[in-house]
């Protein structure tokens, strides 16, 4: 299973309990990085400067909650390599204009359990992947997101958010192709072996 680090962002900055050393060390290491930019999902004030740093070393994964194709446009500027989008931010989402504005990959933050709030079945059908943050101990208790779950990674890519290296095993039964991990909880997973 595939381990993304995952950079949160806020007021300027990565945000985390390590030393500077070895944020450096995952922010300069040269893998794939997943960006989450709370400043811009929240504010609408992306960290573009950010991105562009580390884009020299990373395969970009930014998820900054684009509201438009302006937002958009920057961060693919910025140098994001996959772009998260959030159909709770981007209201009028329409993925074939946004396949006019970049090749880049597209994923699109899906609430599992608000499901039915949206028409994702055609959204889905048209992005390269999908990312979940629902924690697995909702997952697991509720059978019908579980089988849900479930089918969509039989049909589609889907990496989810996990702080707990006790849940690995139970995410890759369900069919999660990767694991999007806090950077303050990749030393745990690393002694888990992964």
């Amino acid at each position: 299973m595939e381990i993304i680090p995952v950079l949160r962002l806020k007021r300027g900055k990565i945000v985390s309990k390590l030393p500077l050393a070895e944020i450096k060390k995952i922010q300069f290491g040269g893998k794939k990085v997943y960006v989450l930019d709370e400043d811009g999902i929240l504010k609408d004030k992306p960290n573009v400067s950010i991105y562009q740093q580390m884009a020299r070393y990373h395969e970009t994964w930014v998820d900054a909650g684009p509201r438009n194709a302006g937002d958009l446009v920057d961060i693919i500027i910025a140098g994001a390599d996959i772009i998260i989008l959030r159909m709770d931010r981007w209201y009028d989402l329409d993925i074939d204009e946004i396949r006019e504005l970049t090749e880049n990959p597209l994923y699109i933050m899906i609430d599992i359990d608000r499901k039915d709030e949206y028409d994702i079945k055609s959204i889905i059908s048209s992005v390269n992947g999908i990312t979940i943050f629902t924690p697995f101990e909702k997952i697991s208790r509720e059978f019908i997101i579980e089988g849900y779950l479930k089918k969509l990674c039989e049909k589609n890519i889907v990496y989810a958010y996990e702080y707990n290296p006790d849940y690995v095993r139970s995410w890759e039964n369900i069919g999660i192709k990767g694991l999007l991990v806090e950077i303050d909880h990749l030393k745990e997973f690393e002694r888990h072996g992964l």
